[in-house]
């Protein structure tokens, strides 16, 4: 069916573009035809799981400014109402459909600052800074330009939003983190971070221990018997996580994604030889007990560390005055 005139629901998703037609003869039962099928007869569903709209109404989207409750949109072309549900229609031929509450549209002229309005500055930046290929287009720019909508449990959307999208757990327990890969004071303290906010950047040059402070977190998660992406705009940055991961026997863990030849290889190398984790943790609360001890204690040891190298480099300020200052008086000591 047309998406322009029609929309069909069928438990609460849209079904339009894939329905050619429907009966609702039957009393309690409506038959649907579907693109590409040889049933004759259709497929059936309860008439309470279908909903039919036609007659939309179309917005003028250049009079007024979109936003949803659950994320941003870009790249509108075209935005429809059938009833208590909306239509919108994208640059790029795709569509969602959402529901009338999600849908927020104010005049233009509304002097309210929104979240989409620094994407759209993201955008406009990236086509001055971004590399550009032969024939002029950012690189950054055209995947910008592929982002059609950006949800609230997204971490973009949480990143433009940091008053309202991000919210820090501060019943979250982190007196049993572990720290299999080691750590210093900024390391814990960045694993704490990282384990407690949604959203948590953590800076460095090379050689700090960035990738260390990943480990631990990947740790942290698998322990929480949680997944946990790896992502990164190159596979170099990727591979190097997997190759300490391996170095310690721990790419079992891992599935080796991005390109293709990433994915083959991971497919190819199954061989369903797993550690046995069946077995259960002995002494579970015991070892959890000496977590809480150790996270406690690191912290009083990190910070005697500190105090200790403070008091070091006001030693060696002390030594060079005094140096200085017998050489001055001509009665230099050692």
């Amino acid at each position: 069916m047309n998406p322009y005139k029609y929309l069909v629901l069928l438990k609460g998703e849209d079904k339009t573009e894939e329905i050619v037609s429907y009966d609702i003869s039957d009393l309690d039962y409506i038959y649907i035809h579907y693109k590409n099928t040889e049933k004759l007869s259709g497929y059936k569903y309860l008439k309470k799981d279908f909903e039919f709209y036609k007659n939309p109404i179309e917005i003028d989207i250049q009079k007024y400014k979109i936003t949803l409750d659950q994320g941003f949109a870009y790249n509108i072309v075209k935005l429809i109402k059938f009833d208590n549900h909306y239509r919108i229609f994208f640059e790029n031929n795709t569509s969602i459909v959402t529901s009338a509450n999600n849908v927020n549209i104010v005049e233009n002229t509304d002097t309210r600052i929104v979240s989409a309005d620094k994407f759209e500055y993201f955008k406009d930046i990236s086509k001055i800074v971004s590399v550009k290929t032969e024939e002029g287009i950012g690189l950054l720019t055209k995947e910008y330009e592929k982002i059609n909508f950006i949800e609230k449990d997204t971490a973009l959307y949480k990143y433009l939003n940091p008053n309202y999208g991000i919210k820090k757990d501060l019943n979250k327990n982190l007196d049993k983190l572990i720290f299999p890969f080691g750590a210093n004071k900024s390391q814990f303290k960045a694993v704490r971070n990282a384990m407690s906010n949604q959203i948590s950047i953590v800076e460095g040059p090379p050689g700090t221990g960035k990738t260390q402070t990943i480990l631990n977190i990947i740790a942290n998660i698998i322990n929480n018997g949680q997944t946990v992406a790896i992502v990164s705009n190159n596979n170099a940055a990727t591979d190097n996580v997997y190759e300490k991961l391996e170095k310690y026997n721990l790419n079992y863990l891992c599935a080796r994604l991005g390109k293709k030849e990433n994915k083959d290889e991971f497919i190819k190398n199954q061989r369903g030889k797993y550690p046995n984790f069946s077995k259960e943790l002995l002494d579970k609360e015991i070892i959890e007990n000496e977590l809480i001890n150790l996270n406690q204690n690191i912290s009083e040891i990190f910070d005697i560390q500190n105090d200790l190298a403070k008091l070091k480099e006001q030693l060696s300020e002390l030594k060079v005055e005094h140096d200085y200052f017998n050489v001055y008086e001509g009665k230099y000591l050692i």
